[in-house]
């Protein structure tokens, strides 16, 4: 139950973000009305349009170079993802090509449109409309930015917000801590085995070493060269030869650990088996 209130509250912030980082086509406009066609090339390729994009746009349109900005943004627009805050985006590339006073207007656009469908979303009309304002209809306006039911997502995300609450209610009586305990003794069940390190605890003899490794596929000639490569160090030769063995199986942990019992209760190292299981906490 905590997990599903865990998604819920992504599914709203994600939801949120793309509702408030939308800007329409009328306000770009107003926008690109103010940018030249000399800071139009700059401010594509801040938000990641190709050069020949760009040229392509300028081409099609040579003579009118006012339309340039509203293409590359039109284009800009269209590429984004639904996700990402496109209002936060096109504020920064304006930064970046000097163009601070629009960054600002693209930034004040939710609180410009709230105050009036006149608008020409201008900073000069931006400030005369909030002096026009009583102090009650500025606070009408802040708590309506805070919720955002004046958006068209409002309502669905009013209902969402109480959907979490009642489950946020009912996950108080869930016995969270006996859940998170079986939980974790599952988790030890299931832990993976770290056989290169588990081999080095296994001690043969050469009659043992090569009796195994008979078992698990290796001839006498394969064997010999194990020895012969670790010739002054006889507790190698098991490990050596198990790391070949272990890399050539498939299947998971548990199949792989069945396998390993067969053969050391062949050779009759039960001791070895039941050290393993206490030192690696083997629960298979």
């Amino acid at each position: 139950m905590l997990l599903d209130l865990t998604k819920m509250q992504f599914m709203v912030a994600f939801l949120l973000v793309t509702i408030r980082g939308n800007l329409d086509d009328k306000f770009l406009l107003s926008i690109c009305k103010q940018i030249p066609g000399n800071n139009v090339h700059a401010l594509g390729i801040q938000l990641g349009i190709s050069d020949a994009d760009i040229q392509n746009i300028k081409s099609s349109d040579q003579h009118v170079a006012g339309n340039w900005a509203y293409q590359v943004l039109n284009l800009w627009k269209q590429r984004r993802e639904k996700h990402e805050n496109i209002q936060r985006l096109l504020a920064e590339a304006l930064r970046e090509i000097g163009r601070v006073d629009l960054a600002h207007q693209v930034l004040e656009y939710k609180r410009s449109k709230k105050v009036g469908s006149s608008s020409k979303y201008s900073d000069e009309q931006v400030g005369e409309d909030e002096r026009s304002h009583t102090e009650e209809s500025n606070d009408r306006r802040k708590t309506a930015e805070t919720t955002d039911f004046s958006l068209p997502g409002g309502i669905m995300i009013a209902l969402t917000l109480v959907i979490l609450s009642i489950v946020a209610c009912a996950c108080r009586k869930v016995r969270v801590p006996d859940c998170t305990k079986t939980f974790n003794k599952m988790a030890g069940m299931s832990a993976p085995i770290k056989w290169e390190l588990m081999f080095h605890d296994i001690s043969l003899t050469e009659g043992e070493f090569k009796k195994l490794g008979k078992k698990f596929g290796f001839d006498e000639g394969r064997l010999s060269n194990m020895q012969s490569s670790c010739k002054h160090d006889a507790e190698a030769w098991s490990p050596a030869m198990l790391t070949k063995w272990w890399q050539r199986q498939d299947g998971d942990d548990a199949t792989i650990w069945k396998k390993l019992v067969d053969g050391l209760e062949y050779i009759e190292r039960f001791d070895i088996v039941r050290d393993l299981r206490k030192n690696h906490k083997i629960t298979y």
